[in-house]
Protein backbone atom coordinates (compact mmCIF):
# COMPACT_ATOMS: atom_id res chain seq x y z
CA UNK A 1 0.00 0.00 0.00
CA UNK A 2 1.20 3.49 -0.85
CA UNK A 3 -0.50 6.73 0.18
CA UNK A 4 0.33 10.01 -1.54
CA UNK A 5 -0.96 13.34 -0.25
CA UNK A 6 -1.74 15.88 -2.98
CA UNK A 7 -3.48 18.36 -0.68
CA UNK A 8 -3.42 18.80 3.09
CA UNK A 9 -4.74 22.34 3.62
CA UNK A 10 -8.06 23.25 5.14
CA UNK A 11 -10.62 25.94 4.26
CA UNK A 12 -8.84 27.41 1.24
CA UNK A 13 -5.75 26.81 -0.90
CA UNK A 14 -2.74 29.03 -0.32
CA UNK A 15 0.20 30.11 -2.46
CA UNK A 16 3.23 31.27 -0.50
CA UNK A 17 6.83 30.19 -0.18
CA UNK A 18 6.30 29.51 3.54
CA UNK A 19 3.77 26.79 2.67
CA UNK A 20 6.12 24.78 0.49
CA UNK A 21 6.78 21.97 2.96
CA UNK A 22 3.23 20.62 2.98
CA UNK A 23 1.96 22.30 -0.17
CA UNK A 24 -0.84 24.78 -0.66
CA UNK A 25 -3.66 22.59 -1.99
CA UNK A 26 -6.74 21.51 -0.06
CA UNK A 27 -7.53 17.93 0.88
CA UNK A 28 -6.90 15.21 -1.67
CA UNK A 29 -4.91 12.00 -1.45
CA UNK A 30 -4.42 8.83 -3.43
CA UNK A 31 -4.20 5.31 -2.05
CA UNK A 32 -2.46 2.83 -4.33
CA UNK A 33 -2.58 -0.91 -3.74
CA UNK A 34 -2.01 -4.12 -5.73
CA UNK A 35 -5.57 -5.01 -4.67
CA UNK A 36 -6.94 -2.34 -7.03
CA UNK A 37 -7.78 -3.19 -10.66
CA UNK A 38 -5.08 -2.13 -13.13
CA UNK A 39 -5.34 1.54 -14.05
CA UNK A 40 -7.93 2.20 -11.33
CA UNK A 41 -7.08 5.13 -9.04
CA UNK A 42 -8.55 5.35 -5.55
CA UNK A 43 -8.82 8.96 -4.34
CA UNK A 44 -9.99 10.45 -1.05
CA UNK A 45 -11.67 13.86 -1.32
CA UNK A 46 -11.58 16.30 -4.22
CA UNK A 47 -9.97 19.46 -2.89
CA UNK A 48 -7.64 21.46 -5.15
CA UNK A 49 -5.03 18.72 -4.73
CA UNK A 50 -6.98 16.75 -7.33
CA UNK A 51 -5.54 19.02 -10.05
CA UNK A 52 -1.93 17.77 -9.72
CA UNK A 53 -3.33 14.30 -9.03
CA UNK A 54 -5.18 14.50 -12.35
CA UNK A 55 -1.95 15.40 -14.13
CA UNK A 56 -0.25 12.33 -12.63
CA UNK A 57 -3.27 10.22 -13.60
CA UNK A 58 -2.91 11.33 -17.22
CA UNK A 59 0.86 10.76 -17.23
CA UNK A 60 0.46 7.27 -15.77
CA UNK A 61 -2.24 6.28 -18.27
CA UNK A 62 -4.97 5.82 -15.65
CA UNK A 63 -8.23 4.40 -16.94
CA UNK A 64 -10.74 4.82 -14.09
CA UNK A 65 -11.07 6.76 -10.84
CA UNK A 66 -13.12 6.35 -7.67
CA UNK A 67 -13.36 9.24 -5.21
CA UNK A 68 -14.37 8.65 -1.58
CA UNK A 69 -15.71 11.83 -0.02
CA UNK A 70 -15.41 12.36 3.71
CA UNK A 71 -17.85 15.32 3.58
CA UNK A 72 -18.84 18.16 1.26
CA UNK A 73 -17.26 21.32 2.63
CA UNK A 74 -15.68 23.40 -0.14
CA UNK A 75 -12.10 22.49 0.73
CA UNK A 76 -12.97 18.83 0.04
CA UNK A 77 -14.93 19.36 -3.20
CA UNK A 78 -13.69 22.55 -4.86
CA UNK A 79 -11.14 20.87 -7.13
CA UNK A 80 -13.22 18.33 -9.07
CA UNK A 81 -14.91 20.79 -11.44
CA UNK A 82 -11.51 22.29 -12.30
CA UNK A 83 -9.86 18.91 -12.92
CA UNK A 84 -9.98 16.88 -16.13
CA UNK A 85 -12.16 14.12 -14.66
CA UNK A 86 -15.60 15.62 -15.45
CA UNK A 87 -14.60 16.25 -19.06
CA UNK A 88 -12.87 12.96 -19.99
CA UNK A 89 -16.01 10.95 -20.79
CA UNK A 90 -13.97 7.88 -21.72
CA UNK A 91 -12.74 7.72 -18.08
CA UNK A 92 -15.40 6.29 -15.74
CA UNK A 93 -15.70 8.27 -12.50
CA UNK A 94 -17.44 6.95 -9.36
CA UNK A 95 -18.19 9.29 -6.46
CA UNK A 96 -18.94 7.85 -3.02
CA UNK A 97 -20.11 10.11 -0.22
CA UNK A 98 -22.41 10.46 2.79
CA UNK A 99 -26.12 11.04 2.36
CA UNK A 100 -26.84 13.96 4.68
CA UNK A 101 -29.91 16.21 4.88
CA UNK A 102 -31.21 14.77 1.63
CA UNK A 103 -27.94 15.50 -0.19
CA UNK A 104 -25.45 13.05 -1.69
CA UNK A 105 -22.53 13.47 -4.09
CA UNK A 106 -24.74 13.97 -7.15
CA UNK A 107 -26.75 16.77 -5.54
CA UNK A 108 -23.52 18.41 -4.32
CA UNK A 109 -21.92 18.63 -7.75
CA UNK A 110 -25.17 19.49 -9.51
CA UNK A 111 -25.30 22.51 -7.20
CA UNK A 112 -21.63 23.46 -7.51
CA UNK A 113 -21.51 22.98 -11.28
CA UNK A 114 -24.25 25.21 -12.66
CA UNK A 115 -24.46 28.78 -13.94
CA UNK A 116 -24.02 31.41 -12.63
CA UNK A 117 -21.66 29.73 -10.12
CA UNK A 118 -19.78 27.68 -12.73
CA UNK A 119 -19.75 27.94 -16.54
CA UNK A 120 -20.25 24.21 -17.21
CA UNK A 121 -23.47 22.56 -16.02
CA UNK A 122 -23.06 19.14 -14.39
CA UNK A 123 -25.77 17.71 -16.67
CA UNK A 124 -23.58 18.48 -19.71
CA UNK A 125 -20.72 16.32 -18.51
CA UNK A 126 -22.17 13.87 -15.99
CA UNK A 127 -23.02 10.88 -18.20
CA UNK A 128 -19.84 8.99 -17.22
CA UNK A 129 -20.05 9.93 -13.53
CA UNK A 130 -21.72 7.43 -11.19
CA UNK A 131 -22.72 8.63 -7.73
CA UNK A 132 -23.18 6.32 -4.74
CA UNK A 133 -24.85 7.57 -1.56
CA UNK A 134 -23.73 6.18 1.79
CA UNK A 135 -26.65 6.58 4.15
CA UNK A 136 -25.30 4.45 7.00
CA UNK A 137 -21.48 4.53 7.14
CA UNK A 138 -21.15 2.39 10.27
CA UNK A 139 -22.97 -0.52 8.61
CA UNK A 140 -21.15 -0.31 5.25
CA UNK A 141 -17.99 -2.11 4.07
CA UNK A 142 -16.30 -1.73 0.68
CA UNK A 143 -14.32 -4.68 -0.67
CA UNK A 144 -11.99 -4.40 -3.69
CA UNK A 145 -10.25 -7.11 -5.69
CA UNK A 146 -7.92 -6.57 -8.68
CA UNK A 147 -10.03 -8.86 -10.89
CA UNK A 148 -13.43 -8.71 -9.22
CA UNK A 149 -13.59 -4.93 -8.87
CA UNK A 150 -15.72 -3.26 -6.17
CA UNK A 151 -18.32 -4.77 -3.86
CA UNK A 152 -20.50 -2.91 -1.33
CA UNK A 153 -21.50 -5.04 1.66
CA UNK A 154 -23.26 -4.50 4.95
CA UNK A 155 -21.16 -5.15 8.04
CA UNK A 156 -23.45 -8.09 8.81
CA UNK A 157 -22.87 -9.72 5.42
CA UNK A 158 -19.13 -9.02 5.57
CA UNK A 159 -18.74 -10.55 9.03
CA UNK A 160 -20.67 -13.66 8.01
CA UNK A 161 -18.38 -14.14 5.03
CA UNK A 162 -15.32 -13.65 7.22
CA UNK A 163 -16.55 -16.01 9.95
CA UNK A 164 -17.45 -18.75 7.50
CA UNK A 165 -14.29 -18.35 5.42
CA UNK A 166 -16.48 -17.88 2.36
CA UNK A 167 -15.44 -16.14 -0.83
CA UNK A 168 -16.74 -12.67 -1.68
CA UNK A 169 -19.18 -12.67 -4.64
CA UNK A 170 -18.40 -10.00 -7.24
CA UNK A 171 -20.02 -9.33 -10.60
CA UNK A 172 -20.31 -11.81 -13.47
CA UNK A 173 -20.30 -14.76 -11.08
CA UNK A 174 -16.73 -14.12 -9.90
CA UNK A 175 -15.78 -15.01 -6.33
CA UNK A 176 -12.51 -14.29 -4.51
CA UNK A 177 -10.98 -14.82 -1.09
CA UNK A 178 -11.08 -11.94 1.40
CA UNK A 179 -7.37 -12.52 1.96
CA UNK A 180 -6.71 -11.14 -1.53
CA UNK A 181 -8.82 -7.99 -1.10
CA UNK A 182 -8.56 -4.39 0.07
CA UNK A 183 -11.21 -3.91 2.75
CA UNK A 184 -12.51 -0.42 3.54
CA UNK A 185 -14.41 0.07 6.80
CA UNK A 186 -16.45 3.24 7.27
CA UNK A 187 -17.19 5.13 10.46
CA UNK A 188 -19.43 8.14 10.94
CA UNK A 189 -17.77 11.18 12.47
CA UNK A 190 -18.97 14.75 12.96
CA UNK A 191 -17.88 18.07 11.47
CA UNK A 192 -20.66 18.76 12.59
CA UNK A 193 -22.38 17.47 9.43
CA UNK A 194 -22.31 13.77 8.65
CA UNK A 195 -18.68 12.95 7.88
CA UNK A 196 -17.09 9.61 7.01
CA UNK A 197 -13.74 8.35 8.25
CA UNK A 198 -12.18 5.49 6.31
CA UNK A 199 -10.03 2.55 7.42
CA UNK A 200 -8.17 0.75 4.62
CA UNK A 201 -6.89 -2.76 5.27
CA UNK A 202 -4.77 -4.41 2.61
CA UNK A 203 -5.42 -8.04 3.50
CA UNK A 204 -2.49 -9.60 1.55
CA UNK A 205 0.12 -7.43 3.35
CA UNK A 206 -1.70 -6.69 6.61
CA UNK A 207 -1.02 -2.95 6.19
CA UNK A 208 -3.70 -0.61 7.58
CA UNK A 209 -4.24 3.10 6.89
CA UNK A 210 -6.96 5.13 8.64
CA UNK A 211 -8.03 8.57 7.44
CA UNK A 212 -9.89 10.58 10.08
CA UNK A 213 -10.47 14.18 9.03
CA UNK A 214 -12.13 17.19 10.65
CA UNK A 215 -13.71 15.28 13.51
CA UNK A 216 -15.17 17.14 16.46
CA UNK A 217 -14.98 14.63 19.29
CA UNK A 218 -18.41 14.72 20.93
CA UNK A 219 -17.78 11.72 23.12
CA UNK A 220 -14.64 12.85 24.92
CA UNK A 221 -13.88 15.91 27.05
CA UNK A 222 -16.56 18.65 26.97
CA UNK A 223 -15.89 21.95 25.21
CA UNK A 224 -15.14 23.78 28.49
CA UNK A 225 -11.89 21.84 28.69
CA UNK A 226 -10.60 23.32 25.42
CA UNK A 227 -8.99 26.41 26.99
CA UNK A 228 -7.29 24.50 29.85
CA UNK A 229 -5.93 22.02 27.31
CA UNK A 230 -4.51 24.85 25.22
CA UNK A 231 -2.82 26.26 28.33
CA UNK A 232 -1.49 22.80 29.19
CA UNK A 233 0.04 22.46 25.75
CA UNK A 234 1.62 25.89 26.09
CA UNK A 235 3.10 25.02 29.50
CA UNK A 236 4.51 21.78 28.15
CA UNK A 237 6.20 23.45 25.18
CA UNK A 238 7.44 26.21 27.45
CA UNK A 239 8.88 23.58 29.79
CA UNK A 240 10.73 21.88 26.97
CA UNK A 241 12.26 25.20 25.98
CA UNK A 242 13.88 25.62 29.42
CA UNK A 243 15.09 22.11 30.09
CA UNK A 244 18.05 23.53 31.98
CA UNK A 245 15.67 24.12 34.87
CA UNK A 246 14.55 20.61 35.96
CA UNK A 247 12.03 21.97 38.48
CA UNK A 248 10.37 24.10 35.82
CA UNK A 249 10.27 21.13 33.46
CA UNK A 250 8.74 18.86 36.10
CA UNK A 251 6.05 21.41 36.92
CA UNK A 252 5.21 21.89 33.24
CA UNK A 253 4.93 18.13 32.77
CA UNK A 254 2.55 17.82 35.71
CA UNK A 255 0.43 20.73 34.50
CA UNK A 256 0.22 19.17 31.05
CA UNK A 257 -1.43 15.96 32.35
CA UNK A 258 -4.85 17.03 30.90
CA UNK A 259 -3.18 17.35 27.51
CA UNK A 260 -1.85 13.79 27.65
CA UNK A 261 -5.22 12.50 28.83
CA UNK A 262 -6.91 14.20 25.88
CA UNK A 263 -4.41 12.68 23.45
CA UNK A 264 -4.90 9.26 25.01
CA UNK A 265 -8.69 9.56 24.74
CA UNK A 266 -8.45 10.59 21.09
CA UNK A 267 -6.18 7.66 20.23
CA UNK A 268 -8.45 5.31 22.14
CA UNK A 269 -11.63 6.57 20.43
CA UNK A 270 -10.06 6.14 16.98
CA UNK A 271 -8.86 2.68 17.99
CA UNK A 272 -12.35 1.63 19.08
CA UNK A 273 -13.99 3.17 16.02
CA UNK A 274 -11.84 1.17 13.61
CA UNK A 275 -11.48 -2.00 15.70
CA UNK A 276 -7.72 -1.49 15.97
CA UNK A 277 -5.66 -2.67 18.90
CA UNK A 278 -3.19 -0.57 20.82
CA UNK A 279 -0.37 -3.14 20.38
CA UNK A 280 -0.85 -2.98 16.61
CA UNK A 281 -0.67 0.81 16.70
CA UNK A 282 2.55 0.58 18.70
CA UNK A 283 3.98 -1.92 16.25
CA UNK A 284 3.12 0.33 13.34
CA UNK A 285 4.84 3.31 14.97
CA UNK A 286 7.86 1.12 15.72
CA UNK A 287 8.06 0.18 12.04
CA UNK A 288 7.93 3.85 11.10
CA UNK A 289 10.78 4.67 13.46
CA UNK A 290 12.84 1.72 12.28
CA UNK A 291 12.29 2.73 8.67
CA UNK A 292 13.32 6.31 9.38
CA UNK A 293 16.45 5.53 11.44
CA UNK A 294 18.67 4.44 8.51
CA UNK A 295 17.81 7.63 6.63
CA UNK A 296 18.56 9.78 9.65
CA UNK A 297 21.84 7.93 10.22
CA UNK A 298 22.88 8.39 6.60
CA UNK A 299 22.04 12.08 6.77
CA UNK A 300 24.12 12.57 9.92
CA UNK A 301 27.06 10.57 8.64
CA UNK A 302 29.57 12.64 6.76
CA UNK A 303 30.63 10.72 3.66
CA UNK A 304 34.23 11.21 2.44
CA UNK A 305 34.88 10.93 -1.25
CA UNK A 306 38.11 9.04 -1.98
CA UNK A 307 40.67 10.96 -3.98
CA UNK A 308 41.05 10.00 -7.60
CA UNK A 309 43.98 7.69 -8.28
Amino acid sequence: MRVQFYGTRGSCPVAHRSKGRYGGNTTCLRLDSPCLPAGHWLVIDAGTGILPLGADFEAAGGTEVTILHTHYHHDHTQGLALSTFPYRKEVPVTLYGPRDQGVGPREVYQTLMQPPYFPVDFHEVGSHIRCVDIAHPNSTVLVIHPEGGWKVLTVEAFERLAQNGAQVPFGQGLKFELAACLVIALHRSNHPERTISYRFEERPSGVVFAFVTDHENQDGLPARFATPLAHAAHRFVEGLAVTRDPVHLLVSLLLSIPLWLSIAMTVWSVTLAFHMTIPYTGTFLTHLVEAAEPKVTRKRTRTKTPAAA
